[in-house]
């Protein structure tokens, strides 16, 4: 496999996958994905990009700026309610 062989992504033997571990995972950073496949040419495993998973830190930041963005916007054609019209059963 030479640099650029497998950049596209597609099928990939096992032995060949292993060889080049660290290259396919740079291409999958990327966005690219492989089926990787067994002696017999069969595929056996599928590599792909994980699912994008923001941080705890980046919840918090667009929380509070959700939070910023309700408390800067009036409230359109609410009625204005008591307490006990709101926790009425």
């Amino acid at each position: 496999m030479t640099a650029l062989s497998h950049r596209t992504g597609g099928r990939i033997s096992a032995e060949d996958a292993a060889a080049h571990l660290a290259e396919l995972l740079e291409h999958v950073r990327e966005g690219v994905s492989y089926t990787i496949t067994g002696a017999d040419g069969r595929a056996v495993a599928k590599l792909e990009p994980a699912p994008y998973e923001p941080t705890d830190e980046e919840r918090e930041r667009a929380w509070q700026q959700l939070l910023a963005r309700l408390e800067s916007q009036p409230a359109m054609n609410a009625p204005a309610w008591t307490r006990e019209e709101l926790y009425e059963r």
